[in-house]
């Protein structure tokens, strides 16, 4: 009767390994265990710093970028319309002199008009500086330039007849503007304009009954006398 329930227990037991029934736990080990959670530790770390460096990385880019983008380009290229220049040539180099406070100017304009009885090539040439009030060479700005006016005319006179004259004039100006805009800009310009040598032009006709040469002196047109001189400009900057 005893052997056969042992009999009937011992045939309970199908595996190695096994008692009965009932599986046996294997060996646990500490030193192992602790092992792999340490390796496991040591490699979150270094994922976390390599997520912090990139992600410095990241920041660095983009501020720089920002950075770059702000700063106001030195090279300025734009059309100005208004007195003395007419309509012309704008260039401007920021220096990083005086903490990019000081830049270089210089107008060109060549054009061809005609005033009532008055038709003449008008040329202007400027060259002088800009300096800068506020930061980055953007905003308010006092101007001071040295122009150089060519004017050379063709007279139409019922008494004298038809008669041909030339004058360059030289001229300091004096204005205050202000630069809105980075890559993309518009600058208005008011002042003054003093000339050095008087606004006369000697005008040589051809008398149409006689062919005789007068020379009379005849003032050039209004607009290019001393007084109020003003300007709109827009151009690029890069």
């Amino acid at each position: 009767m005893v052997a056969e329930l042992v009999d009937a227990l011992d045939s309970k037991s199908s595996s190695f390994g096994s008692v009965g029934s009932i599986p046996t736990q294997g060996t646990f080990n500490p030193l192992r265990n602790e092992g792999v959670l340490f390796i496991i530790f040591v490699n979150q770390i270094i994922k976390i710093k390599a997520m912090k460096k990139i992600s410095l990385l990241l920041i660095t880019a983009v501020l720089t970028s920002l950075t770059s983008y702000s700063q106001d380009k030195p090279y300025r290229v734009g059309l100005t319309f208004g007195l003395p220049n007419l309509v012309g040539l704008n260039l401007e180099y920021v220096s990083p002199a005086l903490n990019n406070k000081l830049a270089a100017t210089l107008d060109y304009s060549s054009i061809k008009l005609n005033d009532e009885e008055i038709d003449f090539n008008y040329s202007y040439f400027e060259l002088g500086g800009n300096y800068y009030f506020g930061q980055n060479s953007k905003g308010l700005y006092g101007h001071l330039s040295y122009g150089r006016i060519g004017f050379k005319g063709e007279y139409s006179d019922p008494f004298y007849g038809s008669g041909e004259g030339k004058v360059t004039l030289n001229m300091v100006n004096l204005m205050l503007g202000a630069k809105w805009g980075n890559r993309l800009y518009i600058r208005p310009e008011v002042g003054f304009a003093s000339f050095f040598n008087d606004a006369i032009v000697r005008v040589e006709y051809t008398e149409p009954t006689t062919n005789l040469t007068l020379i009379v002196e005849e003032e050039i047109p209004n607009f290019l006398k001393d007084g109020l001189i003003y300007n709109l400009g827009v151009g690029l900057s890069f």
